[in-house]
């Protein structure tokens, strides 16, 4: 097992912790003196270039230089094991997210996710994957969405909860084949894979252009999330709904600035400590005037 580690400012910890959980298996955050660690382990010594690439983009969103890396290789054990040992069953709204050494149901009645990302970012413990729990929590209660596309799936609990939620057909996508391949396992695991259509590849480009959605989910960083609000919406219907992710608070205003210069409107927002998470709909003119509702997010997370 080895470890990538880098020192950063308490502001950006986030970013790079969202920047190493692609590449890592498991990813650790904690307080070193005024500033934060982020700690990634791996079962193998990272590649270059794609650390390299992984931290730059982080630093140009965090807006500081690149951090220089701490690469080291860890004793002959079990790691991942002891590690995944650490992960208790998370409980977000009406989802019980668990690994599979948590196999008991839960005992309330949740909506459970069997889920082991070990090869991919997406583990329910993020903020930015809680605040689209919420979100979908929040719009089964009113909505029924027929097609749903899911962004950058990661390790598919995005995809995976929609289908728990609705009796949809479900497009997933992502850039990384590793997230693909886990998706599909832990769609499998969870009886949904036949409903789960996959494919690799960024953006939009890789769904059929004939298709159009009721809801669209994209947990990804706000630069992607901004350039791709044209494409989401030429592809979506009336009165469909789009959710917005991996969001800093900071980075708010510029996401709702390039889906409102789309038509969409601002329905909902769950704010889950620097992070938010945006409901948008694409309705009538009317529902322009419209207030947002604002989602006390943290009362309804618990791990």
């Amino acid at each position: 097992m080895w470890t990538v580690s880098v020192v950063v400012p308490g502001e950006a910890a986030g970013l790079f912790q969202l920047a190493l959980e692609p590449l890592c298996v498991a990813v650790a955050a904690e307080i070193h003196g005024a500033q934060w660690r982020i700690t990634g382990y791996r079962e193998a010594l990272p590649e270059p270039a794609a650390l390299e690439t992984a931290l730059a983009v982080a630093a140009a969103g965090a807006g500081i230089a690149p951090p220089k890396p701490l690469v080291a290789k860890l004793p002959d054990t079990d790691w991942l094991t002891e590690n995944r040992k650490s992960f208790p069953p998370v409980r977000v709204a009406r989802f019980y997210i668990h690994r599979t050494h948590h196999d008991r149901p839960p005992a309330d009645g949740r909506i459970a996710i069997r889920l082991d990302a070990s090869l991919a970012f997406g583990s329910g413990t993020h903020a930015s994957t809680q605040g689209v729990l919420l979100a979908l929590d929040a719009l089964a209660r009113r909505a029924r969405p027929r097609r749903i596309l899911d962004l950058g799936t990661g390790s598919g609990i995005l995809a995976i909860a929609a289908a728990k939620l609705w009796p949809a057909r479900i497009a997933a996508s992502d850039i990384d084949p590793a997230s693909v391949r886990m998706t599909a396992e832990n769609a499998a695991a969870n009886g949904v894979a036949a409903r789960i259509a996959l494919r690799v590849g960024a953006g939009l480009r890789a769904v059929p252009r004939q298709r159009r959605f009721d809801l669209v989910l994209a947990n990804i960083q706000v630069r992607p999330l901004a350039a791709l609000a044209p494409a989401v919406r030429r592809r979506i219907a009336p009165g469909a709904h789009v959710v917005l992710s991996g969001l800093l608070r900071a980075d708010e205003a510029e996401a709702l600035s390039a889906y409102r210069a789309q038509g969409l409107v601002l329905v909902a927002r769950y704010p889950l400590g620097d992070w938010v998470t945006l409901t948008l709909r694409c309705g009538p003119r009317a529902a322009l005037r419209a207030r947002p509702k604002m989602c006390l997010a943290p009362a309804r997370v618990a791990r």
